[in-house]
């Protein structure tokens, strides 16, 4: 009887072992779809003692449509029956968001109901290997993106602790009136790489063969110094975006010799603004929002500016009540100017505007215009 029984056992096992991929290929997808809420798809999973495999798996719901090629994990036990992944790596994944928010739900939910709870330096660091990674949004509050992206690293306690390489290539951006084309990124040595972008258009308006060098740190992006004669012949720039919280991002831009004659002219032919300026910008969001917009600009070697038509200006007249409106239009025409500075910032859900010049000849300008709620009841 108990041979009998040891014979049974032995089978059972076997029969086990012999269908593991099988029922694991069950499980996952079962567990894909209810946590998920969508439609799974897997051809193979292939487990073993240390590592799990993953080919050809599909899903698709109202918020993503997702396909991953080849995929795999590491892992061992060193607690006991509990699994410690200590390497992940994609290949030829291809991603579409449909939905943002749905994404962004589903995604929260299933961290907070899966993530354990570990204290700092608890676990080792997750070794991350992505290769060919096709993420595309289409629309969703008025962003279009498409990119194509490799990234090698590792992240410890959910942030990125190590990063080895980035690549991203054929990344199209569109955002209502900004669009950029091409944009890749590539690694040149060490940490620092190459950001290109052949042509930005910005209404209408095209500047072309933008290079910037990047230094890519933890948390940070620094910009070292760039030139590109659309902001002047002599312009050039530097400064960073601060990400190490996520939920709080910070653009921050240093320009020295700023020309404002082309980005002027995106908005109208009918003005001319003369003259080198030295500045700052910094605007950061929050949560997704705009939280600050800070610039400020200063000329000392003075310049030249003229309102050639007052039409070119018309949609200052929602701004402005009519005796600044006029001070505006009469003021800066054919008007030499040996020092001025050009200040913005966000107050609330308004943008202000301050316009402040000097010339010994002519006279001192100063106009401020505040935009009321500029981002139209959502930022």
């Amino acid at each position: 009887m108990l041979k009998k029984s040891l014979i049974i056992i032995v089978l059972l096992l076997l029969l086990v072992f012999l269908l593991k991929d099988l029922l694991l290929k069950v499980y996952i997808t079962n567990y894909i779809e209810k946590t998920f809420k969508g439609d799974c798809a897997i051809e193979r999973i292939s487990i073993s003692v240390k590592r799990i495999e993953v080919d050809n798996l599909e899903f698709s719901n109202e918020g993503i449509d997702f396909v991953l090629e080849e995929g795999g994990a590491n892992f061992s036990f060193p607690h006991g029956l509990k699994p410690e992944v200590s390497r992940i790596d994609l290949s030829n994944v291809y991603l579409k968001i449909k939905n943002l928010k749905r994404m962004r739900d589903a995604l929260g939910k299933t961290v907070a109901l899966n993530a354990p709870e570990v204290r700092p330096g608890q676990t080792p660091p997750l070794d991350v290997d992505l290769e060919n990674i096709t993420v595309e949004l289409r629309n969703v509050k008025n962003l279009s993106l498409a990119l194509n992206f490799s990234f090698r690293g590792s992240i410890h306690n959910s942030k990125i602790s190590t990063i080895e390489n980035i690549d991203i290539s054929d990344c199209n951006i569109k955002f209502r009136f900004l669009e950029a084309n091409n944009l890749n990124l590539k690694k040149i040595r060490a940490d620092l790489y190459a950001l290109k972008i052949p042509c930005l258009r910005i209404k209408g308006e095209e500047i072309r063969n933008i290079s910037i060098p990047l230094e890519i740190e933890l948390g940070r992006i620094v910009f070292v110094e760039a030139q590109n004669v659309f902001l002047g012949p002599d312009a050039y720039f530097g400064g960073s975006i601060e990400f190490r919280n996520p939920e709080f991002i910070c653009l921050n831009l240093d320009l020295q010799k700023l020309s404002f004659e082309n980005p002027i002219g995106i908005i109208s032919d009918d003005v001319a603004l003369r003259g080198l300026f030295e500045g700052r910008i910094t605007v950061c969001l929050e949560g997704g929002k705009v939280s600050k917009i800070e610039a400020d600009f200063h000329n000392d070697g003075g310049g030249f500016m003229n309102i050639e038509k007052e039409v070119s200006l018309d949609f200052l007249k929602a701004y402005l009540d009519k005796s600044s409106y006029k001070a505006l239009i009469d003021g800066f025409k054919d008007y030499a100017y040996n020092s001025g500075v050009i200040k913005l910032s966000k107050k609330e859900r308004d943008l202000l505007l301050n316009l402040k010049f000097s010339s010994m000849r002519m006279g001192k300008r100063n106009i401020i215009i505040n935009f009321h709620d500029i981002w139209g009841g959502g930022e």
